[in-house]
């Protein structure tokens, strides 16, 4: 059995980790975000360059929101299954659009 300083050192050590992975999580979606800044201004005179580049970007950021979501209820033991549904079908979308990207590039 855990005594009360080993449960608060366990749990400030959660804690420290939860810290970290949040500034790393913050740090990764304003990285995205730059870059699809800078993407939509590159594609401005393409209209289909530039809603492409918005929607991967999007359904990118959503993807992430949706697994950092589903890591959290996880942890605290949650129901996951809408989450997991919407991590799947958020990757397949991301991963046809992609598809269907190249092969227009491809085919021109």
């Amino acid at each position: 059995m855990m005594t009360n300083s080993q449960q608060t050192s366990a749990s400030s050590k959660h804690k420290a980790d939860d810290d970290s992975y949040t500034i790393t999580f913050t740090i990764t979606i304003l990285f995205i975000i730059g870059n699809a800044v800078a993407s939509a201004y590159r594609a401005r005179g393409d209209p289909w360059t530039f809603g492409f580049a918005v929607f991967a970007y999007g359904t990118l950021l959503a993807l992430l929101t949706c697994v950092r979501l589903l890591e959290k209820r996880e942890d605290a033991g949650g129901k996951t299954g809408g989450l997991k549904a919407a991590v799947w079908v958020l990757a397949t979308v991301l991963t046809v659009s992609f598809v269907w990207r190249v092969v227009q590039i491809l085919l021109l």
